[in-house]
Protein backbone atom coordinates (compact mmCIF):
# COMPACT_ATOMS: atom_id res chain seq x y z
CA UNK A 1 0.00 0.00 0.00
CA UNK A 2 2.88 2.33 1.16
CA UNK A 3 4.23 1.93 -2.89
CA UNK A 4 1.03 2.85 -4.37
CA UNK A 5 0.31 5.74 -2.23
CA UNK A 6 4.09 7.11 -3.05
CA UNK A 7 3.30 6.56 -6.81
CA UNK A 8 0.26 8.30 -6.93
CA UNK A 9 2.07 11.64 -4.43
CA UNK A 10 4.84 11.26 -7.19
CA UNK A 11 1.94 11.59 -10.15
CA UNK A 12 0.30 14.48 -8.60
CA UNK A 13 3.51 16.19 -7.61
CA UNK A 14 3.61 16.06 -11.64
CA UNK A 15 0.91 16.53 -12.95
CA UNK A 16 0.44 19.85 -10.24
CA UNK A 17 -2.83 18.56 -9.21
CA UNK A 18 -2.96 17.73 -5.37
CA UNK A 19 -6.37 16.53 -5.44
CA UNK A 20 -8.95 15.41 -7.62
CA UNK A 21 -9.20 11.66 -9.49
CA UNK A 22 -6.17 10.74 -11.32
CA UNK A 23 -7.97 10.02 -14.66
CA UNK A 24 -6.73 8.28 -17.74
CA UNK A 25 -6.13 11.41 -19.46
CA UNK A 26 -3.94 12.75 -16.78
CA UNK A 27 -1.78 10.00 -16.94
CA UNK A 28 -1.05 10.14 -20.96
CA UNK A 29 0.25 14.19 -19.71
CA UNK A 30 2.63 12.51 -18.08
CA UNK A 31 6.24 12.46 -19.68
CA UNK A 32 8.48 12.84 -16.56
CA UNK A 33 8.41 10.97 -13.58
CA UNK A 34 10.85 11.18 -10.08
CA UNK A 35 10.38 8.15 -8.09
CA UNK A 36 14.11 8.34 -7.11
CA UNK A 37 14.94 7.27 -3.40
CA UNK A 38 11.28 6.31 -3.11
CA UNK A 39 9.39 2.98 -1.85
CA UNK A 40 8.47 2.11 -4.83
CA UNK A 41 8.19 -1.36 -6.24
CA UNK A 42 8.46 -3.77 -9.13
CA UNK A 43 4.32 -4.25 -8.91
CA UNK A 44 4.28 -0.39 -9.09
CA UNK A 45 6.10 -0.52 -12.03
CA UNK A 46 3.21 -2.39 -13.60
CA UNK A 47 1.09 0.92 -13.14
CA UNK A 48 4.14 2.78 -14.74
CA UNK A 49 4.46 1.14 -17.62
CA UNK A 50 0.90 2.64 -18.59
CA UNK A 51 1.85 5.86 -18.48
CA UNK A 52 2.88 5.45 -22.36
CA UNK A 53 4.27 9.23 -22.68
CA UNK A 54 7.03 9.05 -20.10
CA UNK A 55 9.88 10.41 -21.62
CA UNK A 56 12.27 10.09 -18.72
CA UNK A 57 12.24 7.93 -15.36
CA UNK A 58 13.85 8.18 -11.76
CA UNK A 59 13.96 4.88 -10.12
CA UNK A 60 17.88 5.66 -8.72
CA UNK A 61 17.60 4.15 -4.83
CA UNK A 62 15.03 1.88 -5.13
CA UNK A 63 14.17 -1.36 -4.95
CA UNK A 64 13.56 -2.42 -8.05
CA UNK A 65 14.72 -5.76 -9.64
CA UNK A 66 15.11 -7.01 -12.99
CA UNK A 67 11.23 -8.15 -13.09
CA UNK A 68 10.91 -4.62 -12.87
CA UNK A 69 13.02 -3.33 -15.61
CA UNK A 70 10.79 -6.02 -17.84
CA UNK A 71 7.76 -3.21 -17.16
CA UNK A 72 9.64 -0.64 -17.59
CA UNK A 73 11.12 -2.34 -20.66
CA UNK A 74 7.58 -1.50 -22.16
CA UNK A 75 7.63 2.11 -22.77
CA UNK A 76 8.20 3.08 -25.99
CA UNK A 77 9.02 6.34 -25.82
CA UNK A 78 11.61 6.56 -22.84
CA UNK A 79 14.99 8.10 -23.51
CA UNK A 80 16.08 8.52 -20.20
CA UNK A 81 16.22 5.77 -17.57
CA UNK A 82 17.62 6.70 -14.22
CA UNK A 83 17.89 3.35 -11.96
CA UNK A 84 21.24 3.29 -10.00
CA UNK A 85 21.63 2.26 -7.38
CA UNK A 86 19.06 -0.52 -7.46
CA UNK A 87 18.61 -4.20 -7.37
CA UNK A 88 18.51 -4.70 -10.94
CA UNK A 89 21.48 -6.30 -12.62
CA UNK A 90 23.38 -5.95 -15.89
CA UNK A 91 21.71 -9.21 -17.25
CA UNK A 92 18.21 -7.37 -16.49
CA UNK A 93 19.43 -3.91 -18.32
CA UNK A 94 20.95 -5.53 -21.10
CA UNK A 95 17.92 -8.15 -21.18
CA UNK A 96 15.60 -5.84 -21.61
CA UNK A 97 15.86 -5.26 -25.02
CA UNK A 98 16.16 -1.56 -24.40
CA UNK A 99 19.68 -0.57 -23.31
CA UNK A 100 20.60 1.05 -26.35
CA UNK A 101 17.36 3.45 -26.18
CA UNK A 102 17.92 4.71 -22.67
CA UNK A 103 20.56 6.47 -21.68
Amino acid sequence: MEAASTLCKQIRKELKKPTGELTKADLGKLTYLYLNHTQITDASLKKVAKMTQLTFLDLGGTKITDAGLKEVAKLQKLKRLGFFPNRTTRRGYEGSGNSARWR
